[in-house]
């Protein structure tokens, strides 16, 4: 009968057990140890690089594309210029590619769910560097000592100046389709097979297939470059040459297996509208069973933004005299390494005066032609030459020398409409002169404005926006008045622009309102007003009332009810102000504002609200406006200012809790606030940035009663900032505030 094992109250165990716990626990320890140094490894061969130098660079990436060093574990992503050492893997997924350009003049079109490995070993029958593809497809476009693509144990190579593209169909094998020059393939130690121009052959651990000429050659979109969508045209045109008769395929994978189109076209060319952005391949076969075959390509289609101009905008003035310069600026576009600039004297940008190709979002001229209205465009610059989308055509204005300044408009006036033309001064002492005799009908306005010393004629704009979307007129004048006759009652706005002896125009004034309704336009006899009634003048009317009549005293009456006799009434016009307690309020606050990082600056608030609830604990609705301005001046050889604007615009609640005259409260806002930042640097063109941010804020404070309204007292503490590589704006902190709410 076995023994139970006894109990041991102790809770030791027996000599022997203790020891192989602890061996257990040593190898444990031991195997984390070693765990834990090679998890290090891995992510600092992330950063460790071989001594030896690096034998290319990453050139174009579109999308995403992941290196692995040798001997490591850990994908990183590259991005253009990014280096490549010997024994790099590279890894480009679906919609993706990556070009490299290797030291001895090669380079690599990696394609789509592409994995390669980058060799600076040459093979001792084949000099040139060396790729290993294992999965997809790459375009090889050798240098001068060639270019040598192997899959398994075939390998392919490319001479001097020549370019193929080498697919892995299956495991250990490859298909080989020379675009230019010549290309060998051969196993490990097996006879070479020559391969020309526009030839196919298979290559596996079987041997090479006899070359095949390809009956149809593909053109666009060309081998290896990518096609920029931009906005809702998601048209994609395909040519060839070789046959006109063909069956045009596009599929998603490379198999063809998962067909997107399929048309039996007559011609050399077609079009696919509505694909989405990924990764497609294409090819052209003649129907037949001896018919051509074209190569299969690989078709990327990126949906890219074009940049965005930021400077000079719509409209704007360059003046540029001298040597004065102007800096053109525009957004990053990510990944792109080159931008080009275009600038032409028409919208479509058929005429240009100026093309630049620069590294920077940014170039800075001087007067680069005559003076005039001009546009211009940006792009990004692919290296492989595919066409991405343009920007939209910006107008601006080219000045060498000051322009005319816009005069100063003065009140028009109303004047009746004379017999005879004359003067503006003139035409006001007839006015004058009639005023209290029977006369012709005020039927217009008199606008007079500056006169400008280079000023040799002035255009005169009348519209019924003030945005001058609709001018009803628009008339050229040497005088500086004109007499307008108003077509109908309502309100209008003027302006007007100088023009010099060379027809320089300046800029517009302000735009000024024309006050219609002061105006008497002819209508239909009017009913005579009582003898003794005075002539009233016109009067500009604001908010109507009822005001009572000076009435006689009368004796007093009782009586048990509330009501009121009404009085006679008359009408009058003036300004009134109702204070409704406990109602809609607005409120202004003063103060001052810190982020406890840059200079502090003043505060300005304006408010309105309402309360939600009555009771002990009164809740109210608040949406505020504020801002608050920033300078700084930073010390060093280059004087270098940098201000600030700021404009936060909060909605939230306050609670309080009333105490007398003084009601404590606590609240909390959301915020939305536009950011203006600009530095300006002495003797160079100033930088700016126009943005806006969301945020939020909490607020303590407490309310006194004085007067109509109550006094506030509020500490604000806001989290609103805008970063990017240029500018770092804040425009929250805490802030303490001084104000006045009242009740509307």
């Amino acid at each position: 009968m076995v023994q139970p094992p006894k109990f041991n109250p102790s809770g030791t165990l027996p000599k022997g057990n203790r020891t192989t716990e602890v061996a257990l626990i040593g190898l444990s320890l031991l195997g984390l140890a070693l765990t834990g140094a090679a998890i290090g490894r891995e992510l600092r061969s992330v950063h460790a690089r071989p001594e030896a130098p690096a034998i290319g660079r990453i050139e174009t990436v579109v999308r995403e594309a992941k290196r692995r060093a040798n001997a490591s574990l850990v994908w990183e992503n590259i991005e253009p210029n990014d280096p490549v050492w010997s024994g790099d893997g590279i890894f480009v997924g679906d919609g993706a590619l990556a070009s490299v350009r290797l030291a001895d003049g090669s380079s690599l079109t990696v394609e789509p769910n592409t994995l390669i490995v980058v060799e600076q070993a040459a093979v001792q029958a084949s000099p040139g560097m060396s790729v290993s593809l294992h999965s997809g497809s790459v375009i090889g476009r050798a240098g001068e000592k060639g270019l040598n693509v192997s899959v398994g144990e075939a390998r392919a190579h490319i001479g001097a100046a020549g370019a193929a593209q080498v697919a892995a169909t299956t495991p250990g094998t490859g298909q080989v389709v020379v675009l230019e020059g010549l290309a060998e393939l051969r196993l490990d130690q097996g006879t070479p097979v020559e391969v020309a121009t526009q030839q196919a052959s298979v290559m596996s651990p079987s041997g090479v297939t006899n070359p095949v000429n390809l009956g149809v050659l593909l053109q666009k979109p060309a081998a290896g470059a990518a096609v920029y969508l931009s906005g809702l045209d998601t048209t994609v045109g395909f040519s060839w040459t070789g046959a006109t008769d063909v069956i045009f395929e596009l599929a998603s994978d490379r198999s063809f297996g998962s067909l997107v189109h399929r048309q039996q076209v007559r011609g050399a060319q077609y079009s696919v509208s509505h694909l989405l952005p990924g990764s497609y391949f294409w090819r052209v076969r003649v129907p037949g069973a001896q018919g051509g075959l074209s190569e299969e390509r690989a078709l990327v289609l990126a949906q890219e933004s074009a940049p965005v101009p930021l400077q000079p905008v719509r409209g704007q003035v360059l003046f540029l005299p001298g040597q004065t310069t102007a800096a053109f600026l525009w957004s990053v576009i990510p990944g792109a390494t080159r931008y080009r600039l275009e600038i032409a004297t028409d919208e479509a940008c058929t005429q240009t005066v100026v093309a630049r190709e620069v590294e920077r979002p940014q170039w800075t001229t001087n007067a680069f032609a005559g003076e005039g209205t001009y546009y211009w465009r940006v792009r990004a610059v692919s290296p492989d030459g595919a066409s991405r989308p343009w920007s939209a055509a910006i107008p601006f204005r080219l000045v060498l020398a000051p322009l005319p300044q816009a005069p100063e408009l003065y009140e028009p006036e109303i004047v009746p409409k004379p017999a005879q033309h004359g003067s503006w001064l003139l035409t006001a002492l007839m006015s004058t002169a009639h005023a209290d005799e029977p006369g012709p009908t005020p039927t217009g306005v008199l606008l007079r404005w500056q006169l400008i010393l280079e000023a040799v004629k002035y255009t005169l704009q009348v519209a019924d926006d003030p945005d001058f979307a609709h001018v009803v007129l628009n008339v050229t004048v040497i005088d500086t008045f004109y007499r307008w006759t108003v077509p109908e009652r309502r309100q209008y706005w003027w302006r007007v622009r100088s023009i010099d002896s060379d027809s320089r125009r300046g800029d517009f004034s302000l735009a000024k309102v024309i006050e219609v309704e002061d105006i008497v336009l002819p209508a239909l006899p009017a009913t005579p007003a009582p003898p003794a009634a005075a002539p009233t003048p016109p009067v500009r009317r604001t908010q109507e009332r009822e005001k009572p009549a000076p009435q006689a005293p009368t004796p007093a009456r009782e009586s048990t009810s509330n009501a009121k006799s009404e009085p006679a009434l008359q009408k009058t016009f003036i300004w009134t102000t109702t204070w409704a307690p406990h109602g809609p309020f607005w409120d202004v606050s003063l103060g001052y504002a810190t982020n406890f990082s840059a200079v502090s600056s003043p505060t300005i608030n304006l408010g309105i609200g309402t309360i939600l609830t009555r009771g002990t604990t009164p809740i109210l609705a608040v949406m505020r406006v504020g801002y608050h301005f920033a300078q700084e001046r930073l010390a060093g050889p280059v004087r270098v200012t940098a201000t600030e604007h700021v404009v936060p615009i909060a909605i939230g609640l306050r609670a309080g809790v009333p105490l007398g005259l003084v009601t404590p409260y606590l609240g909390a806002s959301v915020l939305l606030g536009t950011f203006y930042g600009r530095l300006s640097a002495a003797g160079q063109p100033s930088t700016w940035e126009l943005t806006a941010e969301p945020g939020a804020e909490v607020v303590c404070g407490a309310a006194v009663a004085v007067g109509r309204g109550e006094l506030l007292l509020e500490l604000r503490y806001a989290g609103l900032s805008h970063h990017d590589s240029t500018f770092a704006l804040d425009g929250g902190g805490m802030a303490a505030v001084l104000g006045y709410r009242m009740n509307m």
